[in-house]
């Protein structure tokens, strides 16, 4: 019990969580796997079955052919807070096109109407209204915050450094 409520996580923390290598990144998208995301192509839940009947890689929400074009911080796009679990067919949808691309690509292709589109890309933690409009700033900061929340949440304590200068330097933003 002693090292559970040792335990503590800083904002900045999710900008260094760039491999899966680590169990915080594995937490974090624990975490994700927690609010029982759905795929955003064929809308099922990423649950432990699902995982076994077409497994789930963690993906980049910002295409990165498309961040790299765009000259956005590597540090940002390939963080974490820019990458979540999807199959590999949803992967392959989205390529390394604009979300404004992807997410009308997959309403057509897949017979999905904007309603539910949203809801599936609300169930991983996202700013959906950003992601359409290609607003990767708002995207972030707001997902940034989200897993922040989920974070805390789970840990049934603060973040305390969400308003720190340090993580207002590294994000453009505090994140309360």
């Amino acid at each position: 019990m002693r090292t559970v409520n040792a335990a503590h996580f800083q904002s900045t923390r999710l900008l260094g969580l760039q491999t899966r290598n680590s169990a915080a990144y594995k937490g974090v998208m624990a975490l994700v796997f927690r609010e029982n995301c759905l795929d955003f192509v064929d809308g099922a839940t990423m649950t432990m079955v699902k995982s076994m009947e077409t497994p789930p890689d963690i993906h980049h929400i910002f295409p990165r052919a498309y961040c790299e074009r765009k000259g956005l911080d590597r540090t940002k796009w390939n963080s974490i807070v820019n990458k979540t679990p999807l199959i590999a067919r949803t992967n392959r949808e989205i390529g390394g096109i604009a979300p404004s691309k992807y997410l009308p690509k997959i309403m057509k292709d897949e017979q999905v109407d904007g309603a539910e589109l949203r809801k599936r890309a609300e169930s991983h933690l996202i700013d959906y209204d950003a992601l359409a409009s290609d607003d990767f700033d708002t995207f972030f900061l707001d997902r940034a915050r989200r897993l922040l929340d989920a974070i805390e949440e789970a840990m049934g304590k603060e973040v305390p450094d969400r308003a720190s200068d340090e993580t207002a330097a590294a994000f453009g933003s505090k994140l309360c």
